[in-house]
This record gives structure tokens, C-alpha cells and sequence, in this order.
């Protein structure tokens, strides 16, 4: 019982650090001089990555073995070589890595849709 409510709680974290993650592209938006909090708040885009990959591991840890468990290990892959390649983005043009970190991100989001959709109703 005291699992499940810490995992629920480690869930609620996850889905907000995910978003977190997401605002990164709209702070590019020409909506900045209203909302200059975004500027601050994605400023930690890194650290929210890097907590994700944690949590979601602590997640798998204790979730309960089910076949979603399966779809969480696919996301949690993504989202490591998402991290993966993020260290070697200095080494490629800028070009390459905004295609591979948009790919990722674009397969990582739709991986978690699908894996919070098969683990709540299937």
C-alpha cells in the first residue's frame, strides 16, 4: 500500500518534470516579454532530464509487473539515448542534433502516451 502510494506520488513528479521538459521549445516563442518565468524555469532543461531518467528507473522499480512494464522499459530506453546523445551534440552540426533531439523527444512523447494509456486501461 505505502509502494503504491509512493510510486503514484513519483508518477505525479514524472508527468510534471516531463512537461517541464516540453516548455523548452516555447520559450523560442516571440512570447517571452510576457512570460519571462519560462526563461527561468527552462533554464534546468538538463536537470529535468536527468531526474526523469532517475525517477522513471525508481518507477519501474516498483511498479508492479505487468505488460506495461515492457512499454516503460522502451520509453526509459528513449529517454536514456535522448541523454546519450545529448553529450556528443558539441561533436555534431547543429543541424543533426535538433533533428535527433527532436525525433527522440517527438518518439519519447508518444511512448508515454502510449505506455500511461496502456498501463491505466489495459
Amino acid at each position: 500500500m505505502v509502494i503504491t502510494i509512493i510510486n503514484h506520488s513519483i508518477v505525479f513528479i514524472l508527468i510534471l518534470l516531463f512537461l517541464l521538459c516540453t516548455l523548452e521549445p516555447v520559450k523560442r516563442l516571440q512570447l517571452n516579454p510576457k512570460f519571462r518565468f519560462l526563461k527561468v524555469i527552462t533554464r534546468y532543461h538538463s536537470i529535468y532530464a536527468w531526474l526523469l531518467l532517475i525517477l522513471s528507473l525508481i518507477h519501474g522499480l516498483l511498479a508492479e509487473k505487468t505488460s506495461a512494464s515492457i512499454s516503460g522499459k522502451m520509453v526509459w530506453m528513449i529517454l536514456l539515448l535522448l541523454i546519450v546523445f545529448a553529450y556528443f551534440r558539441k561533436k555534431m552540426p547543429p543541424s543533426v542534433w535538433k533533428t535527433i533531439h527532436i525525433s527522440f523527444s517527438v518518439m519519447l512523447t508518444i511512448g508515454i502516451i502510449a505506455h500511461i494509456t496502456h498501463a491505466v486501461f489495459i
